[in-house]
This record gives structure tokens, sequence and C-alpha cells, in this order.
């Protein structure tokens, strides 16, 4: 079962839910990229990786960052079939997609760093720079 999160005025929605969706199959995964309203990041996580911990609250974050953005995020251990589709070798690990597109515009996977994670995603992403 997926869940999805809310969100601030401003973010990108799956009808009324914010853009930040964890999705439980492949074809949830692929039915988010599809339905997304515009850039997409993916993030591949897993449960007990410290710096999927500290990346991820900053990427949530990205959704009021760079409105129209969609953050979908991939538990890797639960969905290996995923990560090895798009060969994910290890957590976090970020994916970008261009708006109206599944295909993946760029990859990152030196994401120790939550400062250096979300500035590379709103570089990708092309994002315009806003104050916390």
């Amino acid at each position: 079962m997926s869940e999805e999160t809310n969100s601030n005025a401003g973010a990108a929605f799956f009808g009324n839910k914010a853009a930040v969706k964890t999705v439980a199959t492949k074809a949830e995964f692929e039915q988010a990229l599809k339905d997304a309203p515009g850039n997409v990041l993916v993030d591949f996580t897993m449960e007990g990786c410290g710096a999927c911990e500290e990346v991820g609250p900053e990427v949530d974050k990205l959704v009021t960052k760079c409105p129209g953005t969609t953050v979908v995020r991939v538990d890797v251990d639960h969905l290996a079939e995923v990560a090895d589709d798009y060969e994910v070798e290890g957590t976090p690990t970020l994916l970008f997609a261009k708006s109206g597109s599944a295909m993946l515009a760029g990859k990152y996977d030196d994401c120790g760093d939550p400062d250096s994670a979300v500035k590379v995603a709103m570089r990708k992403l092309k994002c315009a720079r806003v104050k916390s």
C-alpha cells in the first residue's frame, strides 16, 4: 500500500494529495512517473540507512523549494526489481525525470551529505533558489 504525505501550499499534487509518494509496487512506481504533473525526483532508500534518514527529510522539502516537483520514494528492500532496473547500487540514490517523460534524466548516488544532495537535486530540476 502506498503512502502520500500532506504538504504546504505551492507543492505539486496528485489530485488532493501532496507530491511525496512512497510506492509499494512496480506498477505504482510506473504510474507515479506517468501521472506526475511536473519534474520527478526518485529517492531510492532503505530502512536502517543512516544517510537515507538524513537525506529523506531534505528531499521532501524540495516539493516546496521546487514547485511542480514530485518526489517518489522507493524502498530498495521491498522493490529490488525497480532498483535493479535503474542500476541502483547503494542508498540513498536520487534519480531525476523530466516533465512529461518517464525517461530518467540523471542519477546522483553520492548522497552522504544532505546539503549536497539537495543542491544537486535543485540544479538537476532547474529550481529557483529559495531561502529556507
